[in-house]
C-alpha cells in the first residue's frame, strides 16, 4: 500500500487528511464537546481508513459512547468517538503486533492486521514483506504520539478522527 513513510502531521490539515484530536465532553460547546486543538494530529485519511487502522478503529467503536457525544454512528468521513480506555486498547494491539513482527515477520498472527491489497487480492509473500516493513515503520511512531496525546491531555475524556 504506501510506498513511502506515512507522515504524522502536528496541528489540522484538512482535505485528504484524518485529524485526530482529543475532547471532553461540554454541554455549552456547539456540538456538545470541546477539542483540544493543542494535540491534534492529522495523517493522510488512505493510512486510517485501510489495513493500517480502519479494522481496529470499527473493532473498539463504541455505538453508545459515539450516540452520546455526537449524534452521527460510526462514520469513516465523519467523526468517530473513542474513550481514552477504548483507544488505549487500541494501541495495546498495535503494540502486539510491533512486538510479533519485529521478533517474527513471518508470524501468521501479523496476517491480522492485513491480507488483502486495495484490489482485494491476497499479498504476495513479497507484498506482505513491504507491508510489514512499513507497518513496523508507522505504528511505532503512531503509538509514541499518541501516548504523548493521552499523557497530555488527562482532563480530556475522548479521542476523535474527524475524517476530510
Amino acid at each position: 500500500m504506501a510506498l513511502y513513510p506515512i507522515r504524522i502531521v502536528e496541528g489540522f490539515v484538512g482535505h485528504e487528511y484524518t485529524n485526530i484530536v482529543p475532547a471532553r465532553i461540554d454541554s455549552s460547546a456547539q456540538f456538545g464537546y470541546l477539542k483540544n486543538t493543542d494535540e491534534e494530529i492529522s495523517i493522510v485519511d488512505l493510512f486510517i481508513n485501510s489495513s493500517y487502522l480502519g479494522f481496529l478503529m470499527k473493532k473498539y467503536y463504541c455505538r453508545e459512547i459515539q450516540l452520546e457525544v455526537s449524534p452521527w454512528g460510526y462514520d469513516e468521513y465523519g467523526e468517530t468517538v473513542y474513550t481514552k480506555e477504548d483507544f488505549l486498547s487500541l494501541l495495546g494491539d498495535l503494540k502486539s503486533f510491533v512486538e510479533i513482527a519485529q521478533s517474527n515477520p513471518s508470524d501468521p498472527r501479523c496476517d491480522k492486521f492485513f491480507s488483502y491489497n486495495e484490489s482485494g487480492t491476497k499479498y504476495s509473500n513479497e507484498q506482505r514483506d513491504k507491508e510489514i516493513e512499513h507497518l513496523l515503520d508507522f505504528y511505532p511512531r503512531f503509538i509514541k504520539r499518541m501516548n504523548q496525546m493521552l499523557a497530555h491531555t488527562k482532563e480530556d475524556e475522548y479521542i476523535l478522527f474527524v475524517g476530510p
